[in-house]
């Protein structure tokens, strides 16, 4: 039904999705984002005229539509919406008002890809994948499907189980087309997902088969070329200091070969986006833009290790482990990091992260969730950091706070987890109000020498991001 309506909505507007180049349609749990990044930066470095989709955004709608590098600007999308406006609330009267607002902009941004000329598509999946606004790419213009780690997030929504959202999942995949299986910490899933790709005939490419990481990726503080590099055993107190992940890949076939180069090739990646785990987004992404190189059969010359060492080094994602800097304070932190973690997979990677980038300071968590994630889960994790304070708070989501979890139930989750730990929490506990008042607050429990994490969802990174741009000397 939901895929129905999609394609008539796009067949009204002139079918956009057959107009948007080569397509790489992106899905999962974790760090869907931060791989369809890292695959248009790549398609991008190469020369490809790049389209992405994304969602949800953090702090304007405008984030969700970018071409090659440029976010859609305001009196763009308000001139597309006044072209398209007389088809949509035609479509909207046809279907009972039934058209959602995802869907709606889904087939914006397609309009507006098709419009510019793009070459390359990565299109970010909403929500599952197969009933999605999204799945409306076939084998012509699909270059590959990826499903990047799945978890047991939005579980109600997608039949209750890790079996449902895994065949949810994979619903993206299409018969004689690339699909590409991240690495899974799910065993279950990853048998689902391979299933799914067999029986649809699909070209199955299984990331940890075609790539392998060499040795632990390591985070780096570096300093601009015409500095010294950090000697200090804190490079992060050094306001010029900037984080990056450092990474070697090894290459096998047949993502080798698709790219022209010869089995066990080594790739020295310099990752912008933070963090271990990026490592694995970072293998998934060369994967994807080898299926790019197939699909160009034979013109894939300009998808190189140049273009893909290129693209890595300067993808980054809004949210994403955020390392943002405010005026120095006497008496609070100016160091924040913001971080859209709102599943226990993906606070364990800020954890781990956290720990790996500043191992010394004290850590002042502000934490706000929406309502219905595994609140005890992610506060398990945070718990490993040993923060000096937790605040909590809540968030609007979609536009509404109706959705967030109440302070108080995120202190409870958060004790309940304290309660059953092995080992004693000496954690200062505090509920706020507001964004404004909990980041305040988070600041001077840290004081000068810490750092306060706002985390637990990306609308709360948005709410505190535009709390921080506020303050004087921001660099957001």
């Amino acid at each position: 039904m939901y895929q129905d309506r999609m394609h008539r909505l796009l067949r009204d507007m002139n079918s956009p999705h057959m107009h948007c180049g080569a397509v790489i349609h992106v899905g999962g749990t974790k760090g869907k984002g931060s791989t369809a990044a890292m695959i248009a930066s790549i398609a991008r470095q190469a020369g490809r005229r790049t389209g992405l989709y994304t969602s949800p955004h953090v702090r304007t709608i405008h984030e969700r539509i970018v071409v090659d590098g440029a976010q859609i600007t305001p009196a763009e999308l308000d001139a597309l919406i006044e072209r398209w406006r007389p088809t949509i609330d035609a479509a909207r009267a046809r279907e009972g008002n039934a058209l959602s607002h995802f869907e709606t902009l889904t087939a914006l941004a397609l309009a507006h890809f098709a419009a510019s000329g793009v070459e390359v598509g990565v299109v970010e999946v909403g929500l599952g994948g197969a009933t999605d606004a999204t799945n409306v790419f076939d084998e012509e213009t699909l270059a590959a499907a990826v499903v990047v780690p799945v978890g047991e997030d939005h579980l109600g929504a997608l039949g209750g189980s890790l079996e449902s959202i895994s065949r949810a999942k994979a619903g993206i995949f299409k018969s004689q087309r690339p699909a590409i299986i991240a690495r899974q910490s799910h065993k279950q899933a990853h048998s689902i997902l391979t299933s799914q790709a067999n029986d649809l005939n699909s070209v199955l490419v299984d990331v940890t088969s075609a790539t392998s990481i060499v040795e632990a990726p390591r985070l780096e503080w570096t300093l601009p070329m015409e500095a010294d590099a950090p000697s200090s055993p804190e490079p992060w107190k050094d306001s010029r200091a900037e984080l990056a992940t450092r990474a070697s890949l090894l290459l096998a076939d047949p993502v080798a070969s698709w790219l022209g180069v010869a089995p066990n090739t080594r790739l020295d990646l310099f990752l912008k986006l933070t963090g271990a785990h990026q490592a694995e987004n970072a293998a998934t992404a060369v994967c994807a833009i080898a299926c790019l190189a197939r699909h160009a059969k034979g013109s894939g010359a300009d998808l190189d290790r140049t273009a893909i060492v290129g693209g890595l080094a300067r993808a980054s994602l809004i949210g994403r482990f955020q390392v943002v800097r405010v005026a120095a304070d006497s008496t609070r932190s100016s160091l924040l990091v913001f971080d859209g973690a709102h599943t226990p997979e993906s606070a364990k990677a800020l954890a781990e992260t956290l720990r790996a980038a500043f191992p010394s300071a004290p850590l002042a968590v502000v934490l706000a969730c929406a309502s219905d994630k595994n609140l005890r889960g992610i506060c398990k994790e945070l718990q490993a950091v040993d923060p000096q304070s937790v605040t909590f708070t809540s968030t609007e989501v979609a536009g509404s706070r109706a959705r967030s979890a109440n302070p108080g139930q995120l202190a409870r989750a958060w004790q309940l987890e304290a309660d059953d730990a092995p080992r004693t929490l000496l954690c200062r506990e505090s509920v706020q109000e507001s964004m404004n008042a909990a980041m305040d607050h988070a600041r001077r429990e840290a004081g000068p020498n810490g750092v306060v994490v706002v985390t637990g969802s990306l609308h709360a990174v948005g709410e505190g991001l535009r709390m921080a741009s506020l303050e004087q000397g921001c660099r957001c």
